[in-house]
């Protein structure tokens, strides 16, 4: 079995601080522990930021595709008045120069 010391054969091994060199000691914990809750603080900052700039994302994808429903619901129904049937009688309920600006509308919507 090696000598080397290993952080497992250090944790059985007796402490060999003296009473003088607790006040050091007891500095150099104090600042790993500051020095770690400063770097706890900075990770949750990052991930406060993190999820934030997520979330913004994920809300103007709703807010896009909210829009893209929308238009696409304007879309279907300029087709739908566009692709009415023929009446009976040989006519159309929408003539060209209607047929037009509903097209047009649907468009603009797709531009906004």
């Amino acid at each position: 079995m090696s000598q080397t010391p290993t952080p497992e054969t250090d944790a059985f091994r007796p402490c060999r601080l003296t009473p003088s060199d607790w006040p050091e000691y007891a500095r150099a914990l104090e600042i790993q522990r500051n020095a770690a809750r400063a770097d706890v603080a900075h990770l949750r900052a990052e991930l406060a930021d993190e999820r934030a700039k997520k979330s913004d994302a994920l809300i103007a994808a709703v807010q896009d595709i909210t829009r893209l429903t929308d238009v696409l619901d304007t879309m279907r129904a300029a087709m739908e008045l566009i692709a009415a049937p023929m009446r009976p009688d040989g006519t159309y309920n929408r003539d060209r120069a209607a047929c037009g600006s509903i097209a047009r509308e649907a468009l603009n919507a797709i531009n906004k």
